[in-house]
């Protein structure tokens, strides 16, 4: 996520921490905390000036632990139709990497059964793949900070 994108009381995921003297997300306590009160999120508290990074906790006026904007995601809840009693829990970026491949097939639903074999055979399908792997390069570089990997 990129700093300018983060709001404070937001929920967020963090997949990483990688603060410096604070690294390593099995080194967060609040994180720990959140997953054993089946808490799939922190919430966002505060931008701390003086380490240059957010401050993720378990409670919206808790104190925390460091992450930088780019380990964690914005949190989003997506209920499971079939079984009300679940819950899958996604990202933004998830998200849009989902609605990108779900408009792919929608456009060539042949695509879904033959797989490769009907992307190879056409011009049009092949267009639209390659389309997809630009809009997926896309997102990733979105959500990416470190510009040298897109």
């Amino acid at each position: 996520m990129k700093t300018e994108h983060v709001k404070i009381g937001q929920k967020v995921i963090p997949y990483s921490k990688t603060v410096v003297n604070y690294e390593g997300l099995s080194n967060s306590n609040e994180w720990k905390y959140a997953m054993s009160i089946n808490q799939y999120y922190l919430y966002v508290t505060e931008w701390n000036e003086d380490r240059k990074c957010f401050t993720l906790a378990t409670e919206i006026n808790g104190g925390g632990d460091y992450f930088n904007a780019h380990d964690f995601e914005p949190y989003i809840e997506t209920k499971v139709i079939q079984q009300d009693k679940f819950k899958i829990y996604i990202t933004e970026q998830q998200v849009k990497i989902l609605n990108a491949v779900d408009r792919y097939i929608s456009k060539y639903p042949f695509a879904k059964d033959v797989g490769s074999e009907y992307v190879s055979q056409s011009d049009d399908p092949q267009i639209g793949a390659i389309d997809l792997a630009c809009e997926l390069a896309d997102i990733y570089c979105e959500y990416n900070e470190d510009k040298n990997k897109c």
